[in-house]
């Protein structure tokens, strides 16, 4: 018994096989470890598998070359829904005849743990994988556990593709701060006069919000009026071409479909473009946002530029002059503290001038004093 586990132990360790306890693994482990020791205990099984994936693939193609040379033109056979046929070009070298299966996964255990890590990222961060992330990691995580009717267990996230709805509810939207937005085969006309008068409504002209939203919304009806109205006025001659090229699309390369793709639209616009200028003018005037003649704005907007400009000037003239005057008090204000220096200074000088002649008088006095008593 000895020499037998010796034996089992060293075909382990040569064939590189782990034991994976996967029920005693931590359910907080990494993804990357998780898989890693699923990938270690399963190294063996996992090259064994991708062989054999690799021998059906040769056996099909020997196969499919093997129908493709001797079965009839047309084959037919009975089916449980009824009868078929197979041709024999289905099998020519048109067509590769390979396994759908991953040869990376070999066991449900594997598509469980992969489906099982899958679902825990997708919880740790919902935001970044989109509205739908939740079901589809749910439905994979079922399908892996081989779950029937998957459907009637897990319920799909409601549609949030826009659609388009009438003009009543599309104004109803606005009022409540709901943008709306506009399809290609819509009425147009009749969603733009709807919308017309809601916009003159009181409660619409008191909040600039709703106004945005509706005058935006009108915009892309008015785009999609302005293409039908374009492409009725496009001559024929040059509406055969674009039909034409729109037909020779599907047989030119990817680079080239884009590029005819963006010649054909640029077409399209030079003719839409004035119909797009013209019916938005109608429009804004119409609800009092548009003016009648664009050169009176404009004049209007030069003669109010200059009067900006002659407030300006006047402005910068008054802080000159402002500034003059402060300066014209400043340097009077400046002369007469000079003088007023000059003035002290002149009394001081005259002040030690008279002390000087009154020392000098007095000595006078005082010697002929002294002189008349000797």
């Amino acid at each position: 018994m000895s020499l037998l586990g010796i034996l089992v132990d060293s075909g382990k360790r040569f064939a590189a096989i782990a034991d994976m306890n996967v029920g005693d693994m931590n359910q907080a482990m990494p993804v990357g470890t998780t898989v890693a020791l699923l990938e270690r205990g399963t190294k063996v099984m996992s090259a064994i598998h991708k062989r054999l994936h690799y021998a059906q693939r040769i056996e099909f193609q020997l196969l499919s070359k093997l129908f493709g040379e001797y079965l009839p033109p047309e084959y037919a056979y009975e089916t449980g829904t009824g009868p078929r046929e197979v041709k024999q070009t289905d099998f020519d070298d048109r067509i590769d005849v390979i396994p759908v299966s991953d040869p990376n996964i070999f066991s449900q255990s594997q598509r469980i743990t992969l489906a099982q890590e899958l679902l825990q990222m997708v919880q740790s961060n919902p935001q970044v994988h989109g509205p739908n992330g939740i079901y589809e990691a749910y439905r994979r995580m079922y399908g892996a556990l081989g779950v029937d009717n998957v459907e009637a267990l897990l319920q799909p996230p409601p549609d949030m593709t826009p659609r388009p709805i009438d003009a009543g509810l599309e104004n109803s939207g606005f009022l409540m701060g709901q943008p709306a937005q506009a399809f290609e085969g819509q009425n147009h006309t009749a969603h733009v006069e709807t919308h017309r008068a809601l916009f003159l409504t009181q409660v619409v002209k008191e909040n600039p919000q709703i106004q945005a939203m509706v005058i935006s919304h009108v915009m892309q009806h008015l785009q999609f009026l302005a293409s039908e109205m374009a492409q009725q006025q496009i001559p024929p001659e040059t509406m055969e071409r674009i039909n034409q090229v729109q037909q020779q699309l599907q047989q030119m390369p990817v680079d080239q479909q884009q590029q005819a793709a963006q010649q054909i639209q640029m077409l399209l616009d030079q003719f839409a473009a004035p119909i797009m200028a013209q019916l938005s003018a109608e429009f804004l005037q119409s609800i009092g946002q548009g003016s009648e003649d664009p050169l009176v704005e404009i004049r209007k907007a030069e003669v109010e530029l200059r009067d900006k400009e002659l407030d300006q000037e006047q402005s910068q003239f008054e802080s000159k002059q402002n500034q003059r005057a402060e300066e014209k008090v400043l340097e009077n204000e400046i002369q007469r503290q000079r003088i007023n220096v000059q003035k002290n200074v002149a009394d001081d000088k005259l002040d030690v001038a008279l002390q000087r002649l009154q020392q000098q008088a007095d000595l006078k006095l005082l010697e002929l004093e002294q002189k008349m008593r000797g």
